[in-house]
């Protein structure tokens, strides 16, 4: 894991220094939902925040990173208590953009992701208390997103991100207890809005 998060930021600062003279970008993007199931009394939320920074080195290329915050909830209620889990996540990732219309004004692009983090899971316990569990997941992986940008004016656009496909590579106690899934991420969780700001 330190490895790759060396390689990550290498790769990182080697790109901006190599791109000075293209415009930098900031970035942000969101998604949230809250839904309840009446066939099973349970309500679910989920919020992401993915702030970040970019390098547009062409009209078809840009490369950035960004910093992944999630947290989501699930509670079911029983018929004499609640049980319900809670995650919060956070991650690192780099990416490279590829544009494929920069002419239109009206955008459609891919970015393929390397990326890693870790997450902490907490239950909900009978007397209403949230408890953490003492063992962090971490996490690492590769995946792909497709996206919309409409260019408002020359320095700020708009952007949607509507799911991708993922390899990840889950580990919780030490690389023993680890396990890879193959993941197809197109729902209501997967659907980000945010904006861009070149300088």
């Amino acid at each position: 894991m330190r490895i790759l998060f060396t390689l990550l930021i290498t790769f990182t600062l080697t790109t901006f220094s190599l791109a000075q003279e293209y415009d930098t970008f900031i970035s942000g993007d969101f998604s949230a939902f809250l839904r309840g199931e009446d066939d099973t009394d349970s309500k679910n939320s989920f919020f992401q925040f993915r702030p970040g920074i970019g390098k547009q080195l062409n009209p078809s290329w840009a490369v950035g990173a960004t910093l992944n915050l999630t947290h989501s909830q699930t509670v079911f209620d029983g018929i004499s208590t609640q049980v319900g889990s809670r995650r919060f996540q956070w991650g690192f990732g780099v990416w490279a953009r590829r544009s494929l219309n920069p002419d239109n004004q009206f955008v459609v692009f891919l970015e393929p992701t390397v990326f890693f983090g870790s997450s902490r899971l907490s239950n909900l316990q009978s007397n209403g208390d949230w408890e953490a569990d003492e063992n962090a997941q971490t996490q690492a992986g590769v995946g792909s997103s497709l996206g919309l940008f409409y260019h408002v004016s020359p320095r700020f656009r708009l952007l949607t991100r509507l799911g991708g496909l993922s390899v990840e590579r889950f580990f919780e106690n030490g690389p023993i207890n680890a396990s890879t899934s193959l993941n197809l991420n197109f729902g209501i969780r997967s659907v980000s809005f945010g904006a861009e700001y070149l300088w």
